[in-house]
């Protein structure tokens, strides 16, 4: 979640609790002051009253006087013991709308010459609840549209004040080190955000300058091997033609041959693996997937007819894919060199072409070795003296390179590599 977003979200729930919080004091002080206000009426009523009974003594003849907002009742002392004056709120039946309305009801006692009495005064409250849920009312209305203004004006005020922000995130996601020059921020007056602009120039400024060291480093140092080891090569081939050497000697230089032939292979293969981490294969093309296969095929009969083993390709899609034109040969040659490296006498290599995918199978002999090691550099599971150990990590390092899903399982002696594009 952005962080925009959860800024709003903490921003709403407190305002809502708080809303929430002050509505119930607010009600519960509107619904104080009504109530202070009509007991303050029925107080006053109550001398009324009392002044009326003292004028009319008559009417405390009578054991139950009822009118239309008061009742006397004669009572006894014991009952007069336990009935303190008091307010309170009740319900009474309105025989107009023929249903309870709200009352406010003061209960005290006298004393008379006609002994003691009851006093119950009351009033309603329906007007004075409506007009607390009118004021409840308008005071939600008016928190609702302060609420929606101030989300309102909080999210475009954060948007503004964040955009910085997103603006450098962009450039930063968008940023490669192979455009070879430094990344430039828009200015900002928010301290913060000109800070960590500050801080990316830097770091990127520095992985720049090592990025392009490295690369420099790569491509002398694999030209100033790559000399001495063709010199070195030539040397021994041409010691191996000299009529004075001994069989002895003979196999010395040879053994000497194919070490430096493989020392210049895995030269060739560090130097591509640093290249296409360095991302200096950057020209692209559609590239037809069987048609690349196809070619391979062609380039190999002599060294599958000379181990008898088939080549077989199934297409059950057309597999085209944007890619360098020379990974893609190296990609699927190294996969295909390897099924027949790995491959047994009178074995078979098939390889199946879907639109998202290709996977090649081959037999073999068991897979010993762990399969999560299987990807990484100078890992060797096999005896052959020509394997470098670097074919499938240049492989891992192609399909992640350009985001492709390789994997790899074995089923008894049938071993499969598949790419999903």
């Amino acid at each position: 979640m952005k962080l925009l977003n959860i800024t709003t979200k903490y921003f709403l729930i407190s305002f809502l609790i708080i809303l929430l919080l002050w509505s119930v004091a607010f009600y519960s002080i509107i619904k104080g002051i009504i109530y202070h206000d009509v007991d303050e009426f029925l107080s006053n009523r109550k001398t009324q009253i009392l002044e009326e009974v003292k004028g009319s003594p008559k009417l405390l003849e009578q054991n139950k006087v009822v009118q239309a907002d008061y009742t006397i009742e004669k009572i006894t002392g014991g009952q007069a013991e336990g009935l303190p004056e008091h307010y309170e709120s009740i319900f009474l039946q309105d025989p107009v709308e023929d249903e309870l309305e709200p009352y406010r009801q003061l209960v005290t006692t006298f004393s008379t010459k006609a002994g003691l009495f009851k006093l119950s005064i009351r009033t309603t409250l329906v007007g004075s609840r409506e007009l607390a849920k009118i004021i409840l009312l308008n005071v939600f209305i008016l928190f609702f549209v302060l609420f929606v203004f101030v989300v309102y004006l909080n999210r475009k005020l954060l948007q503004k004040l964040w955009r910085p922000f997103y603006a450098t995130l962009h450039q930063v996601n968008t940023y490669r080190l192979e455009q070879s020059h430094p990344i430039k921020f828009s200015k900002t007056q928010i301290s913060e955000f000109k800070e960590l602009n500050e801080t990316i120039e830097r770091l990127i400024k520095n992985n720049l300058l090592s990025f392009q060291n490295q690369k420099r480093f790569t491509e002398n140092a694999s030209h100033e091997i790559q000399t001495p080891l063709a010199i070195a090569s030539n040397k021994a081939e041409l010691l191996m033609q000299s009529p004075d050497l001994t069989e002895e000697q003979a196999e010395l230089v040879h053994a000497m041959t194919e070490n430096l032939s493989r020392l210049s292979r895995l030269n060739k293969s560090l130097l591509l693996l640093s290249k296409i981490q360095n991302n200096q294969f950057q020209e692209t093309e559609n590239i037809d997937v069987q048609a690349t296969l196809k070619k391979l095929f062609d380039d190999l009969n002599e060294l599958t007819a000379f181990k008898n083993i088939s080549l077989e390709m199934t297409i059950a899609g057309n597999a085209v894919v944007n890619m360098n034109p020379d990974l893609a040969e190296i990609l699927f040659g190294n996969l295909v060199r390897n099924a027949i490296r790995h491959n047994i006498e009178n074995g078979m290599v098939r390889v199946k072409v879907q639109k998202n995918e290709v996977s090649i199978n081959n037999t073999g002999l068991r897979f010993e070795g762990d399969t999560e090691l299987l990807f990484q550099r100078f890992n060797k599971n096999s005896n052959h003296q020509d394997s470098s150990g670097l074919g499938l990590s240049i492989v891992k390092t192609i399909c992640d390179f350009y985001q492709f899903s390789i994997s790899y399982s074995v089923q008894k002696n049938i071993h499969e590599f598949s790419i999903q594009f």
